[in-house]
């Protein structure tokens, strides 16, 4: 065995990735070694491999003679075993079957470590959660057209490949979203009050939070689906809902290549791109029916580089922009999920009330920003600029400001806006929450729906 692949490597081309993992979650030096032997320990004749593509919340080791994940999480990224369990039921070979394995205390003699509030136990010691998940072979969504610059290309390059996305937006509605559909809790099922988690049980002061203090340009959709939000959380289903599918650009969505010509890299015959699974459901839970379908704008476009008017030369920010085919992709998508879930043509109230649940959706994965799995801030100009663009995009079918950064472009605001990075807390806007039923039917129907860009 080399051994290379016994013992964690120590060399310069280390991703940062990994080492900013043990460093963020105050570890000692020793815990990648730590992590390394626990892993080798459940199967010592097996090699054990360290992806180069590591998550933001969790270390990942792999044992592939066994088809296994071994992942490490700090406690505050812990998995919800019960949320875990019911996807891999749910949605079967799509999600993986996870496991508790157990956990690593490192024993911390710095005082500086004694007296960090941050991954301690109850000595003081930092911990790491230990988890196995059945592997989920195939690529992130994200690598695939990294490989390809433009897509679909106006000039392909011999070497590569033409993709067509057709068949991931069809598995993704009925494989996925109908599934979710089908094994959905009535709202007046005795079980929600257990299965309910941080957003799901927090919905109607999150919409009163984004309310108060996202830019004026994005209240008219907020109150648009404040309007009904009794409507969504009363009169939906409720169904498992991924709490990350645009993680990482849709980093979570794995897929595989499967050629239509003879070989791969026959470019007349191209290669559909299939879904493989769907990892990571750390922040999985009961949400309305239709709050999950903001991931899948992610699925329509990629993020990108652009120069930044009036910056130097080689300076860029980066932009989410929809493929030239988005508007194909849409339409398959919903022809798909209609034909698994012919309610949502049937029931002309059921379908308006999923519309209204994907804006909150799209209003709840970009307004709020993530700040390490906090998930208690409004996003803000200047700091949660790649999320503002992400919102005027999908919710207003335009850039702000066109072209421009919109760092660079104060918006003007009444006073509830000036701090628009106000922390999210259970009483901060218990206020605003107890009027969102106040908003009248009549007022939405007079104003018409949000502009969103494609058919929904």
């Amino acid at each position: 065995m080399d051994d290379e692949t016994e013992r964690p490597r120590n060399t310069q081309t280390e991703s940062s990735s990994r080492l900013d993992f043990f460093s963020r979650n105050h570890l000692p030096q020793t815990a990648r070694s730590q992590c390394w032997r626990f892993a080798q320990s459940l199967h010592p004749s097996s090699p054990v491999l360290e992806p180069p593509c590591q998550g933001h919340c969790s270390y990942t080791l792999l044992l592939p003679d066994h088809k296994t994940i071994i992942q490490f999480r700090p406690p505050k990224h812990r998995l919800d075993l019960e949320i875990t369990s019911a996807a891999h039921a749910i949605f079967g070979t799509l999600a993986p079957h996870t496991q508790l394995l157990g956990a690593i205390t490192f024993a911390m003699s710095s005082p500086e470590h004694d007296n960090s509030n941050n991954n301690n136990n109850k000595n003081n010691n930092p911990s790491l959660i230990v988890y196995s998940h059945s592997l989920i072979e195939g690529t992130p969504l994200p690598s695939i057209l990294s490989a390809h610059p433009e897509y679909p290309p106006s000039h392909p390059e011999p070497s590569l490949p033409s993709l067509n996305l057709e068949p991931l937006l069809t598995s993704l509605a009925t494989s996925y979203f109908a599934r979710s559909y089908t094994a959905s809790l009535p709202s007046t099922s005795p079980l929600l009050a257990q299965l309910k988690r941080r957003v799901g049980q927090t919905l109607r002061q999150r919409l009163a939070l984004l309310r108060a203090h996202l830019p004026a340009r994005f209240r008219p959709v907020v109150e648009d689906v404040a309007g009904v939000f009794g409507e969504l959380e009363a009169g939906l289903p409720w169904a498992l809902t991924h709490g990350d599918l645009c993680g990482a650009g849709v980093g979570n969505v794995f897929v595989q290549l499967r050629g239509r010509g003879r070989l791969l890299q026959d470019q007349e015959g191209g290669v559909d791109v299939e879904l493989n699974g769907l990892i990571d459901w750390a922040e999985g839970e009961y949400l309305p029916f239709g709050v999950g379908l903001y991931g899948v704008e992610e699925v329509l476009g990629r993020m990108v580089d652009v120069p930044v008017k009036g910056g130097g030369e080689g300076d860029k920010r980066r932009r989410f922009e929809y493929h030239p085919c988005a508007g194909r992709l849409r339409e398959v998508f919903w022809e798909e999920l209609e034909a698994a879930v012919p309610a949502l043509v049937e029931d002309k109230v059921l379908r308006k009330r999923v519309e209204k649940a994907r804006l909150l959706g799209l209003l709840l994965w970009y307004g709020i920003a993530f700040d390490d799995g906090a998930l208690d801030r409004v996003v803000c100009p200047g700091r949660d600029d790649e999320e503002l663009q992400k919102l005027d995009l999908f919710l207003l079918g335009a850039n702000h400001g066109g072209d421009t950064d919109t760092a660079l472009i104060p918006e003007e605001d009444d006073a509830s806006d000036k701090d628009s990075g106000c922390a999210f807390n259970n009483e901060c806007d218990d206020a605003y929450a107890e009027n969102l039923d106040c908003y009248s039917d009549s007022r939405n129907e007079a104003e018409g729906a949000c502009p969103v860009p494609g058919k929904l």
